[in-house]
């Protein structure tokens, strides 16, 4: 069963989707096509988040971490980006042992999203 929380932002649709290729757009693609996996698209001013969206396939506490992040980021500053953690994630939404892995690999986008961005 769903919790609270997790049902939110399976209903949130405000973030989804991904960014036209431009200038200021930056793209992580993570996992693996027969699994769980995501796209999460950034567009930047220099020091802030402009837009982000994402795209994720998998199950719902994959799909809801992906909202929620991409729900804390919109607007704020570049440097957020490595402000949110797995284990924050994992409290966040209470996830069960089997799926703390959809909270890592969404982690380890927002890291490589942060690392392409300072580059």
């Amino acid at each position: 069963m769903l919790n609270e929380k997790t049902l939110h932002y399976l209903q949130q649709k405000n973030f989804v989707g991904e960014l036209a290729e431009a200038i200021g757009v930056l793209k992580v693609y993570m996992g693996k096509p027969e699994g769980d996996c995501l796209v999460l698209s950034l567009l930047h001013d220099g020091d802030k988040v402009q837009k982000i969206r994402f795209l994720a396939q998998g199950g719902p506490s994959l799909i809801a971490c992906c909202a929620y992040v991409t729900e804390q980021l919109n607007s704020k500053n570049l440097a957020c980006l490595s402000s949110i953690d797995s284990e924050q994630l994992v409290q966040y939404f209470s996830l069960a042992k089997t799926e703390i892995s959809k909270a890592v690999l969404v982690e380890d986008a927002l890291k490589q999203l942060y690392k392409a961005v300072n580059q």
